[in-house]
């Protein structure tokens, strides 16, 4: 219209359309006023459980200009998903101790961040070359890590989480926890803790709680975070479950070949990297729960792999086994 018409079309013409969008709400919110609402509908194979509430129809009335399309993300098709090797190397190992490595990341700038449960309270530091540059001393021993932008970390302790400048090696901000936490992960501003006598606790970086979502989470020891979904395992009941930001199920898997899920990655389009730790394999779910396939096994060199983490900028997948030392870099295609 304000390609073709004069000031006063547009204005006459805008003018009519406001109007009947006004009166298109007015009938809707007229004929909507009786009907139930059906929500948290559940489908299990041939049964389907419904919760029926009163209509809780909500409008906003916005300018024609300001109205937005809402675009469902494309599924991906995990069957043409590969991984390539594109480096392996060793672990450094201090003294006799026999480390298990727990987590890892990788750094906006390429470096990678392993912590290990055992040994000298400390992260261990590569460079993009995966060759060892140094290493950052921590509280104490972590119980997982996160990078929250390209010179800050979080690392959880149990009941205290330390926020890092890895640059300067100095703690930016502490904050103190009221339940022991294990797994963390930074979206948006947020520290999102695995708390297991609790479920899942939700913080922002000045260390004011935000939220708290109370779940079954005695055997969840990793957890990752994308904009719109929350990923964590479940050694115990060998599950894989995906949960929205507002602490509501999505979905929960179990699948054969993986045993003992332990590690997970956000990949592109929240579909997500497990690592199944005494099955020996890296294996890719489609963000709807519903198909994986199985990415890297034993003959793939995996021996217990434990931590991993992927790197969208660069499509790289960080694999590091539990207690053998090994880690790679595979570039996902």
């Amino acid at each position: 219209m304000k390609m073709s018409g004069s000031n006063l079309q547009v204005f006459l013409g805008t003018r009519e359309i406001n109007k009947t969008v006004a009166e298109k709400i007015r009938s809707i919110k007229s004929s909507v006023s009786t009907i139930k609402h059906y929500k948290k509908m559940s489908v299990k194979l041939e049964k389907l459980l419904v919760t029926e509430n009163n209509a809780g129809f909500i409008f906003k009335e916005t300018k024609i200009e300001q109205t937005q399309i809402q675009v469902s993300m494309p599924t991906t098709n995990i069957h043409d998903i590969n991984l390539h090797l594109k480096q392996k190397f060793k672990i450094k190992m201090s003294g006799p101790y026999r480390y298990n490595v727990e987590h890892c990341a990788i750094l906006p700038n390429g470096h990678l961040l392993i912590a290990h449960d055992f040994g000298k309270d400390q992260l261990m530091e590569y460079n993009e070359k995966c060759q060892h540059i140094r290493d950052i001393p921590v509280l104490q021993r972590p119980t997982d890590l996160t990078v929250i932008d390209s010179n800050q970390i979080a690392i959880s302790y149990g009941i205290n989480i330390d926020i890092v400048d890895v640059t300067f090696k100095r703690v930016i901000k502490k904050i103190k926890l009221p339940e022991c936490c294990v797994g963390i992960s930074y979206q948006n501003g947020k520290l999102y803790l695995v708390a297991r006598e609790i479920g899942i606790m939700v913080y922002d970086l000045s260390g004011k709680l935000l939220n708290t979502f109370y779940i079954a989470a005695f055997n969840v020891m990793h957890i990752a975070t994308s904009v719109n979904r929350i990923y964590f395992t479940d050694e115990g009941k060998n599950t894989i479950n995906c949960y929205d930001m507002n602490g509501e199920k999505i979905w929960v898997t179990r699948i054969k070949s993986i045993l003992l899920p332990s590690g997970l990655a956000i990949g592109e389009n929240d579909d997500v990297f497990v690592a199944g730790s005494a099955s020996n394999n890296i294996t890719i779910i489609r963000r709807d729960g519903r198909d994986s396939k199985t990415l890297l096994t034993s003959v793939d060199g995996m021996d217990e792999p434990q931590a991993i983490h992927y790197d969208k900028q660069r499509k790289i997948l960080l694999v590091c086994d539990k207690a053998s030392t090994n880690a790679a870099l595979y570039t996902v295609a």
